[in-house]
């Protein structure tokens, strides 16, 4: 098994000039740290409202490269899942955070969830379903429930 890719220098920029939300959590919860991944076009708070008491766990929401609060860093070719999820990784690192995260996403944030899982296992301890279905199909059926 290969080791995990090191994230670059446009990553490690990413990871000192983003916006981040964070809530700490009780000072004696045990479990990861939710880190909450937005959708192409979002920003922070676009995951963050999904878990609003956190269920007392900490939590990180930021915004991604050129989304919300956080300005267009580094070469258009580096906005890929690779790219966002290498920056994902260097945040994580430069904000102290190095035990497994449970990594939540929406949309492009499920898309980076996943490639965190890929290229770093162990690092996301969790990976919750981004889409499923309430296996009624169509909102009047839903609705006659």
């Amino acid at each position: 098994m290969s080791s995990p890719p090191v994230p670059g220098t446009e990553a490690a920029r990413y990871a000192r000039l983003a916006h981040v939300q964070r809530c700490a959590g009780p000072a004696v919860r045990s479990g990861p740290v939710v880190l909450l991944l937005h959708g192409l076009g979002g920003e922070s708070g676009q995951p963050w409202s999904f878990l609003t008491d956190g269920a007392g766990f900490p939590r990180l929401a930021p915004d991604l490269r050129a989304h919300g609060r956080t300005r267009c860093i580094g070469p258009d070719d580096a906005f890929t899942f690779d790219g966002l999820a290498d920056d994902v990784i260097a945040l994580l690192d430069f904000l102290g955070v190095t035990g497994p995260v449970l990594a939540v996403g929406v949309s492009m944030g499920a898309g980076i969830a996943l490639n965190l899982a890929i290229r770093w296992p162990g690092r996301p301890a969790a990976l919750p379903p981004p889409s499923t279905s309430t296996g009624f199909s169509s909102p009047a059926a839903l609705a006659a429930c």
